[in-house]
């Protein structure tokens, strides 16, 4: 036998032999009556030896509790750092702390050690400062910083449906049903997205111009400007089917006019294309579909009924950001940016000072740089402790964070003011913030989210503002969101808006230069509407068959503008002085005061914070179209063309030409006979009033001049409009 051999026999005797621990488990087998289990030989290995035993842990778990402890050990390990190193190296400390300055003014001193000597100390031996340093630094990455955030849609609780009722009781007498209102809101929104493929002309549009020109609500007494009004939305409808069929954009308002064939063409490409891309579900079941009227293609939008026209122009608008190449290209590229922010799943985002509130923003702005410069001082210091050299971007960005230290240093930290001083300086150090938060965050709270594409498709352009609880508040006005310098866009980032406001406040702002400059790039006119849209998701799931408005109108004006501003602050006042002025007015106070409606009043002084200031620039739009009415700004000679709108003695439309080009310019439409625009019974004025009107007209003309809009009203209209076959009718209401 050889001596290996001899080595195993001994070692298989040694496993036999029994010891104490396994003579008293032989024996609690016995006791118990269970099997004794199979003797194995050595290095023998049965199913039951991978069914049982101690199972290690996966690898995730080991490098995540080894990651950990990591952490840990360089926690306790910074903490220690300061005096660890004044105990190894006392001189060296002394030193830098003597000479810092010096040297580095004298440029004798490395770069990365001018930095370690301008960090700032750090507390020695204090572990929860150090801990809590660790927590600030994950809450940079783990925190919303973003300039727009979600608008989130839920139905409401128990105690926000009391709410909603009291709010309902109160203002309800200045609330107006305008159930067409959401239509209107999503034309206007994808032509200020999408302005670059509409004509200037089309861009100062207002909602009133839908409501006029569309015939949803009752005709007013100016003829002129309910025939302009008209003449504009159907040269939208021309457009939008040139941008769905043609892929020609940029038609101007002149042009259209000149055009004697307009709709025929497209239409009929409509009319084959509808099945195929499908009917708005208020179509679906209608016996007559009103895309095949027989007279949209001659007259337009004017063959239809006012309901139809609206849906016409929103089913174009959805049609062609589904159908049309380029505007679903440019769809695809703002929602496949390389910047990615990481939006949630809800497909509403709305700026972050309308929704939060100013304070909030600003808070959040401050609270980022703290977290910047906190980060950037900790990965300063961990290079020079373990000698690690720093990328050339991260040094270009230390000179950046030294400048603004030194700036911020030189502010008088005054408890009086709350900060304001300190804050003002901060937030005028915005450029180079921005600097600091490359390669750290996507975004921060002052950005200007209107010109960010990674928010295109999901921003409301119009929101201002929403009480939980009850709904939200738009302001639908078109403008150019490129334009931050546009004296009467509200919708800009916080700090030009912050700007703007003190601007008219203080009456820095000269009508003359708003007129001149900005007038013809924002509406005229503009509306402030609130939409129940609690209400209107109730319904949709429990598939309410009757529809009940869901979009009510505010104000219209600056005057009832500050009426309802007037109310915000009263109900905020009441709220602090626990009374009301009415039984209303303290059944709604006394639901306000609750802990749970805490962010409900928050709301209600946001909003009316906001509504205060940008009614001053609404006061100052409504002077300038007092004074400046039918007279356009001074720009090219090409643009300045305008119409006058006459009758003849037949009823029938002449458009003049102000002869400032004199370029002809063809009569309305080709098929005159077809068209009866009834603007008005002039004729029933009496022969001296029409002869008085002709020589008027010809006076106009030879100024160059529209006519006037007290001349134009007197042809009583009495609420005429147009049927399908272009009769007359009643639209009185």
């Amino acid at each position: 036998m050889s001596a290996a051999e001899r080595e195993v026999e001994r070692a298989d005797h040694s496993e036999d032999r029994p010891d104490g621990d396994s003579e008293k488990r032989e024996m609690e087998v016995k006791a118990s009556g269970e099997q004794k289990p199979a003797r194995k030989r050595g290095g023998q290995m049965t199913v039951d030896d991978f069914a049982s035993g101690v199972r290690s842990l996966r690898r995730s778990t080991r490098i995540r509790e080894s990651a950990d402890k990591v952490v840990y050990d360089e926690i306790v390990e910074d903490a220690a750092a300061p005096e660890a190193e004044e105990e190894r190296l006392p001189k060296r400390i002394k030193f830098t702390s003597k000479y810092s300055s010096a040297a580095t003014s004298a440029g004798d001193v490395q770069p990365t050690e001018i930095q370690a000597a301008d960090a700032q100390p750090r507390a020695k031996g204090n572990l929860a400062s150090v801990l809590m340093s660790k927590i600030n630094d994950k809450e940079l990455y783990t925190r919303n910083w973003s300039s727009a955030v979600p608008l989130e849609m839920k139905l409401r609780s128990a105690d926000e449906n009391k709410l909603f009722a009291a709010w309902s009781d109160c203002y309800r007498d200045i609330l107006t049903p305008a159930q067409y209102a959401g239509d209107i809101v999503k034309v206007m929104s994808f032509m200020n997205k999408f302005s670059a493929y509409f004509h200037e002309d089309l861009l100062t549009l207002s909602f009133q111009d839908f409501e006029i020109g569309l015939e949803l609500v009752m005709a007013t007494a100016d003829v002129k400007k309910t025939k302009q009004a008209q003449d504009r939305m159907n040269y939208l409808f021309y457009c939008l089917m040139k941008i769905l069929f043609d892929k020609n954009v940029h038609s101007s308002f002149s042009h259209y006019m000149s055009i004697k064939v307009r709709f025929k063409t497209n239409v009929t490409k409509l009319r084959k294309s509808i099945f195929e891309w499908g009917v708005p579900k208020e179509w679906r079941y209608l016996e007559y579909i009103p895309v095949f009227t027989p007279t949209l293609d001659k007259i337009g939008l004017l063959a239809l009924e006012p309901a139809d026209r609206l849906m016409m122009i929103s089913s174009l608008a959805t049609y062609i950001m589904t159908q049309t190449q380029p505007i679903h290209d440019e769809i695809y590229r703002v929602t496949h940016t390389k910047k990615d922010i990481g939006l949630s799943n809800d497909s509403h985002y709305v700026t972050r000072y309308l929704l939060n509130g100013v304070d909030e923003s600003v808070n959040s702005f401050k609270n980022l740089c703290e977290q910047i410069q906190f980060h950037m001082e900790r990965k300063q210091r961990n290079a020079v402790k373990r000698k690690r050299s720093l990328k050339p971007e991260f040094h270009a960005q230390l000179a950046v964070l030294k400048t603004v230290k030194d700036v911020l240093r030189q502010v008088p930290d005054d408890k009086d003011d709350d900060g304001k001083e300190k804050t003002a300086v901060i937030m005028s150090l915005y450029d180079k913030w921005v600097l600091l938060f490359e390669g750290f965050v996507q975004d921060n709270p002052l950005n200007n989210p209107y010109t960010d594409e990674v928010y295109f498709a999901r921003l409301q352009d119009f929101f201002v503002g929403r009480i939980q609880g009850v709904g939200e508040f738009y302001l639908p006005r078109l403008h150019s969101p490129t334009h931050e310098a546009n004296l009467l866009n509200a919708f800009v980032d916080l700090r030009h808006l912050l700007k703007l406001f003190e601007d008219y406040k203080g009456n820095k702002i000269d009508m003359q230069t708003l007129y001149s400059k900005f007038y013809g790039h924002v509406s005229d006119q503009f509306v402030l509407l609130f939409h129940d849209s609690p209400s209107e998701l109730s319904n949709y799931f429990e598939e309410a068959s009757e529809r009940m408005p869901y979009w009510f109108r505010v104000s219209d004006s600056s005057e009832t503008l500050l009426e309802f501003i007037e109310r915000l602050d009263s109900l905020i006042q009441s709220i602090d002085a626990d009374e009301g002025a009415n039984d209303d007015t303290k059944k709604l106070t006394k639901i306000l005061k609750k802990p749970k409606n805490e962010t409900a009043r928050q709301n209600i002084v946001s909003l009316k914070n906001y509504l205060s200031n940008v009614c001053n620039i609404f006061r100052e739009l409504e002077e300038i179209i007092k004074l400046y009415d039918g007279i356009k700004p001074t720009r090219t000679r090409s643009k300045l063309k305008s119409f006058a709108y006459t009758e003849d003695e037949d009823g029938e439309e002449d458009i003049f030409e102000d002869q400032i080009d004199e370029e002809p310019i063809e009569e309305y439409p080709e098929e005159k006979e077809d068209i009866d625009f009834d603007v008005g019974a002039v004729e029933s004025e009496g022969e001296a009033e029409e002869e008085y009107l002709k020589e008027e007209i010809k006076k106009r003309e030879k100024k160059y001049l529209d006519i006037p809009a007290d001349l134009a009203s007197n042809g009583n209209h009495n609420g005429h409009r147009l049927t399908r076959n272009g009769k007359r009718s009643s639209s009185r209401r």
